[in-house]
């Protein structure tokens, strides 16, 4: 949404660009979100939604060029941070998704989507690092099976069978009817 110093022609040219979003002529949207932009360059939700549409369609230059604006609209907002590194991702840069995750890690310590975006990136290669921002997780959130569940992947994957297990129980106590910590049980047994 513009900002509220914006014109009524920037305003205009969102509601446009929305309605041809949501009907489907992504070109036009993302012609009217241009406008906007220009127009409000502080339009730090119309940037958002720029990256995002580009994202769709498969501009990812230009997605990461508004990722970088809304970050730089909002450089003490871990979400802008998490919403670039979502960009970055997208790209296939993880070591640079992996900074702006750390950077919105480190202005809010207790980011559960931060924690959860790190555990899984280090779970490829490093099991202790992606088993401490797990552990984080669930001291902050004891009941998320997910991350359980993960949790006892990487047990089984690091030859911690009794740990994996436990990890499996705990995911399916707190969520019976999640088929993977079941079958990963199976597996083990």
């Amino acid at each position: 949404i513009p900002s509220a110093h914006a014109s009524s022609d920037a305003y205009y040219d969102y509601v446009h660009g929305l309605m041809a979003e949501r009907s489907g002529d992504l070109k036009t949207a993302l012609q009217e979100y241009q406008k906007v932009v220009e127009q409000d360059p502080q339009a730090l939700e119309v940037f958002k939604d720029l990256a995002q549409l580009n994202l769709r369609t498969g501009h990812t230059d230009d997605a990461l060029h508004a990722a970088e604006r809304v970050k730089d609209l909002a450089p003490n907002d871990p979400n802008s941070h998490l919403f670039l590194g979502d960009v970055y991702v997208a790209r296939g840069d993880l070591s640079e998704a992996v900074q702006e995750f750390e950077k919105a890690l480190q202005l809010d310590p207790g980011n559960l989507r931060a924690l959860q975006n790190l555990g899984n990136y280090y779970s490829a290669f490093n099991i202790p690092k992606a088993l401490d921002y797990y552990h984080r997780l669930l001291v902050m959130d004891p009941r998320d099976a997910e991350v359980h569940f993960q949790v006892g992947f990487l047990h089984e994957k690091n030859g911690n069978t009794a740990e994996a297990i436990a990890a499996f129980h705990r995911a399916i106590d707190i969520d019976p009817d999640e088929i993977a910590p079941h079958l990963a049980l199976a597996e083990l047994y």
